[in-house]
């Protein structure tokens, strides 16, 4: 009887692997107990059973139960084929447990299954085993299942629990995420941190074991830099903003290296908080003043803080991004022609000036007599004697780059030019 046992569940499986590689699903026997009830003398013996899984296109429809009988039983022979038909929707063929009670001539199978991919079906990703950092994930499963086989899950480390994928995920063979995708605004708090992924159908089958990713933080693609030259052509005060494509998440630190075109390292700089230019981009301003001139820069982002040292290899793979500050046009003046008194005390003197200055800028002149700044009462000039001269005794050119300072007496005249940020032609 023993022997007998063993063939049965040997047949039965070899039926189970045959139908695996021509169908798009098989049974997944969880339970299987075998029954054999043969006479003393039993010869011809044939009884075998399977579960075929029916199909439309790439969908399971239901199962059939095969029983199929034969032996010959203490003389008497038994020989048939039994079939039974069990329909089913969607959510019952890739969700439900199925009992099954097969009986043949003499012996017997019963148990419980459920419906799963056939052999072909796998997980296509790698295992990425420790090299498993990533700010993007893509999972890849053999295409051309039914859509509720790619039921994607990922553990939440804080719920201690599997959940679902966004249901965008949901249904297809291959996903790419990032954190963002996952988690939302959250997303930070699960940066660096080991995070299982699996796909795993309504009735508990999956196809292997978990994978294990660690998310690191994606560095925020480049929008671009804005930058502000100098006030002055000698001033240092010029500024930049690195601006992205995203804010920075929660946990996130973005760290800012600067260098001069010798890739000579000026300094770093880093912030957890951006400005939101409302524009659907997010900028961090350089907070130290700079010369014009030109410089170039390396940014990412990451979950600690103070900064990332300027020798971590992390470095080396960023690109550097090139900005220029540019300084303003000098001011430049010169006294073109000059006329004296024509009579004593006569007061029509004059000097005329030629200027040139930043485009956009207005011109203004300061006149100084014998060492004494001067003040244009409306009439003639006269010693100023406010607290305020930069405001006070600055007037407009006449044109845009000329003027004449009339109404000049005797006396040695000082001038003095500037445009309208205050900007000086140094030592005239």
């Amino acid at each position: 009887m023993r022997n007998n046992y063993k063939r049965i569940l040997f047949m039965v499986f070899f039926l189970v692997q045959e139908f695996c590689f021509s169908q798009g699903y098989r049974p997944d026997y969880l339970t299987s107990n075998g029954v054999v009830d043969c006479g003393q003398t039993t010869t011809n013996y044939g009884d075998s059973f399977d579960i075929q899984i029916n199909t439309s296109g790439n969908r399971p429809t239901g199962y059939t139960e095969v029983e199929i009988g034969r032996a010959t039983e203490d003389g008497s022979p038994c020989e048939f084929e039994n079939r039974r038909n069990v329909n089913l929707n969607v959510n019952q063929a890739f969700c439900n447990t199925f009992s099954f009670d097969l009986y043949g001539c003499c012996s017997g199978e019963s148990g419980t299954f459920r419906i799963i991919p056939d052999s072909s079906f796998k997980i296509i990703t790698p295992n990425p085993g420790s090299n498993n950092r990533r700010t993007e994930i893509t999972l890849e499963a053999t295409p051309g299942y039914y859509s509720s086989v790619y039921n994607w899950k990922y553990f939440d480390i804080f719920s201690n629990s599997w959940k679902l994928f966004p249901s965008r995920f949901l249904g297809q063979s291959s996903i790419t995420f990032d954190a963002s995708d996952l988690f939302g605004a959250n997303a930070g708090n699960y940066i660096d941190r080991s995070i299982q992924y699996k796909i795993e159908m309504c009735n508990g089958w999956s196809p292997t074991t978990p994978y294990t990713y660690v998310f690191e933080f994606p560095s925020p693609e480049l929008s671009g830099i804005s930058t502000k030259p100098t006030t002055c052509n000698y001033d240092s005060d010029g500024e930049f903003t690195l601006n992205v494509q995203r804010n920075l998440l929660s946990g996130e630190e973005l760290v800012v290296t600067l260098y001069n075109t010798s890739n000579i390292l000026i300094g770093q700089q880093f912030t957890t908080s951006l400005i939101n230019n409302g524009n659907g981009t997010y900028g961090f301003k350089w907070p130290v003043r700079l010369d014009a001139g030109n410089y170039r820069i390396k940014y990412q982002t990451h979950g600690g803080r103070n900064g990332i040292n300027a020798n971590d290899p992390s470095w080396n793979s960023l690109v550097f991004t090139n900005f220029t500050i540019n300084e303003p046009a000098k001011v430049i003046f010169s006294v073109v022609r000059n006329s004296d008194e024509n009579c004593f005390a006569a007061d029509d003197g004059y000097i005329d000036i030629s200027a040139s200055r930043e485009n956009g800028r207005s011109l203004f002149y300061q006149l100084t007599k014998d060492g004494v700044i001067q003040r244009f009462n409306g009439a003639s000039w006269v010693n100023y004697n406010g607290s305020n001269p930069i405001v006070e005794t600055y007037y407009s050119f006449d044109n845009a780059t000329t003027t004449r300072i009339s109404k000049l007496g005797e006396g040695i005249y000082r001038v003095k030019v500037r445009d309208s940020q205050e900007c000086y032609m140094r030592n005239n």
